[in-house]
């Protein structure tokens, strides 16, 4: 039965503990640590307790310290070194063995530089580490008091109850197109601020071509799919823009 909010938004949540779960994993006689974010890892390691703590600002920063601060023995510890990072062992583990003891510490730094990836119509997508960056409109919300559940025949009144349905919904313009060199890279790429603040500014063009609208039909909230690239030349003047972190 339909209770007031869709699958997407509550299995979305699922994916935290999981990414905690999975933080870190034993390899062979030692511990590998497979993702990053501040955490504590407590557990034993051949029979002996030890405590790991890592020090980070991973998704925003590419430093990260692993900190021993319980316990200790002797046992190979694994990094990750993430697939998107610029360096020769990328998607490989970086190998650390030797006799562990408290306030041993091992610290990674891992390069983010901006980077842009290609994907369907030929668009560019804006990155820096494992992170992607899209413009953050101006937005409204409101509470919808009537609407028809997806692929139901039946209508949800009153807003869902003690579950209100909400729209979030755009006050500002968020069609732009990314101006590129001819060499297909960005001619400005400026990160400011620092950590959730982080923003990487870059030169666009606001344009309305081909659409750039949402719909509101069976799967409502969507946005339509972009035009393909390039855009024809309107002879709009390019403007610095401000993108975040999605999501």
């Amino acid at each position: 039965p339909h209770a007031g909010f869709g699958c997407c938004r509550s299995n979305f949540h699922f994916a935290w503990p999981k990414f905690v779960q999975s933080m870190w994993m034993r390899r062979g006689a030692g511990l590998a640590a497979i993702a990053y974010g501040p955490s504590r890892l407590e557990t034993t390691v051949a029979g002996r307790r030890i405590v790991i703590v890592q020090e980070t600002g991973y998704p925003f920063d590419g430093k990260v310290a692993l900190r021993i601060v319980e316990g200790g023995g002797k046992f190979p510890l694994f990094a990750r070194v993430p697939t998107w990072c610029p360096v020769a062992d990328a998607g490989q583990f970086r190998t650390f063995d030797r006799e562990w003891k408290v306030g041993d510490r091992i610290e990674l730094e891992f390069p983010m530089p901006v980077t842009t990836s290609h994907w369907a119509g030929d668009a560019v997508a804006v990155q820096r580490g494992p992170l992607l960056y899209a413009l953050r409109p101006e937005s409204e919300e409101r509470i919808v008091d009537r609407y028809r559940v997806p692929f139901e025949k039946r209508w949800i009144e009153k807003g869902g109850g003690d579950f209100p349905r909400k729209e979030i919904l755009p006050k500002s313009s968020w069609g732009y197109a990314l101006v590129l060199n001819a060499d297909r890279r960005l001619p400005l790429a400026e990160v400011v601020g620092e950590g959730a603040n982080l923003q990487i500014r870059v030169k666009a063009v606001k344009t309305d071509f081909g659409g750039w609208g949402y719909m509101r039909d069976v799967t409502t909230g969507r946005a339509v799919d972009p035009p393909a690239s390039p855009l024809p030349d309107e002879g709009a003047s390019a403007e610095t823009i401000g993108l975040v972190p999605m999501g």
